[in-house]
């Protein structure tokens, strides 16, 4: 029996450290990729590395769902998406961290950049304004929740209406700012 529960207790060992070398090692690749990627802030990003490292941000949170680093990669993944131009990938990155990791830190920034993508790259107000109201609703306590509100009622409007309502406000406040074209 002594033989039977050591052995059982030896091979638990086991799989625990060869399941842990796994996620070690998909660490390392992301930080490799990661360093690739970012280690010359003067060069454009790589297409290749680009899609490599999403692939493995999203490959890492699918492999350990329980791992706390698995909503950090897909935050990650949302911002690189959002910075080479994928907006919709970039949603739907920020969509699985709100949807499958809703109590930690990063799902209130993740909504709040759900609002931002429909609001600006997608040019979809229907959708940026259902976004920034949940986010307000969930979060209103959170530091973002004023920019969301601001984002709300700024909805639609032109760079240009935005400075001459800000113009218009400070006129009225007694300041006198012009911004030039």
């Amino acid at each position: 029996m002594k033989k039977y529960l050591f052995l059982f207790f030896f091979g638990s060992i086991l799989l625990s450290a060869c399941s842990n070398s796994g996620r070690d090692k998909d660490i390392q690749t992301i930080g490799a990729l990661e360093k690739k990627m970012f280690g010359d802030s003067l060069q454009s990003p790589k297409p290749g590395v680009v899609d490599s490292l999403l692939t493995e941000y999203a490959a890492y949170a699918q492999s350990y769902p329980k791992d706390s680093l698995a909503p950090v990669f897909l935050f990650k993944a949302g911002e690189l998406s959002l910075s080479t131009n994928q907006g919709r990938k970039a949603l739907g990155y920020f969509d699985q961290v709100c949807r499958l990791f809703p109590e930690c830190e990063k799902a209130s920034y993740a909504l709040f950049m759900k609002g931002f993508i429909c609001d600006g790259p997608l040019q979809d107000t229907a959708k940026a304004r259902v976004f920034y109201t949940q986010f307000i609703q969930k979060y209103p306590q959170h530091p973002l929740s004023a920019d969301a509100l601001f984002s709300i009622r700024n909805l639609g409007k032109t760079d240009e209406e935005l400075i001459r309502e800000f113009e218009a406000k400070l006129d009225s406040a007694g300041q006198k700012v012009q911004f030039k074209n």
